[in-house]
């Protein structure tokens, strides 16, 4: 009987809200303006459209055309007869219940602090303050993800004479003059060949 009944009701309440979304699709839509009641409670149409923008966000891409302002007034109109009937059986006088609440009340007392101590407070760095911070900054040699090595190169004709300039190196001779004097890399060669800082 009563599951006919709740039937029934929302039978009743998706024809009064057709005729609303008819009027409301002919003016535009007043804050405050009711297009739905259920359960002893009321939705506007701006919670309407809050309510329809939070559905867009939690609906992958692909089915987000399923979402409709129909939609969103039927599971709305839904979830508030089924919480009328689950009060009415006292089912918020249930410990676990209470728990749940409670830990959904600390849930939203800590996002709103965090919003109003943390957010608020943070204030974005004008033009003038990013340019002082770059300056500061820009010589710095930072080490990012990869660590960097300095690599200095002989590029020779042969690798007998590859083997003989690094043995030459290894004994003690300055590698940037030996650099100088034998690689035939033109591009580094007066660097004494200094590639720069590259990835290990």
């Amino acid at each position: 009987m009563r599951a006919g009944l709740i039937r029934c009701s929302c039978s009743i309440l998706v024809i009064l809200i057709g005729s609303v979304f008819l009027s409301l699709s002919c003016s535009k839509k007043e804050e405050g303006i009711i297009v739905a009641e259920a359960g002893g409670e009321k939705l506007t149409a701006e919670e309407l459209d809050r309510l329809i923008d939070e559905s867009k966000e939690r609906t992958p891409k692909m089915y987000r055309h399923m979402v409709t302002p129909e939609s969103v007034m039927d599971e709305w109109i839904e979830f508030q007869l089924l919480a009328q009937e689950g009060l009415n059986r006292n089912y918020d006088d249930d410990p676990e219940v209470k728990k749940k609440v409670e830990e959904y009340l600390k849930r939203k007392v800590v996002a709103k602090l965090w919003e109003e101590e943390i957010e608020k407070k943070v204030t974005d760095a004008s033009e003038e303050e990013v340019r002082k911070f770059y300056e500061e900054i820009k010589d710095r040699d930072y080490k990012l993800s990869k660590e960097k090595v300095r690599l200095r190169v002989i590029a020779t004709r042969s690798i007998l004479e590859a083997k003989n300039l690094k043995k030459r190196a290894m004994d003690g001779e300055d590698f940037a003059e030996l650099a100088r004097e034998y690689s035939i890399r033109m591009d580094n060669k007066e660097a004494g060949g200094d590639m720069g800082y590259r990835a290990r």
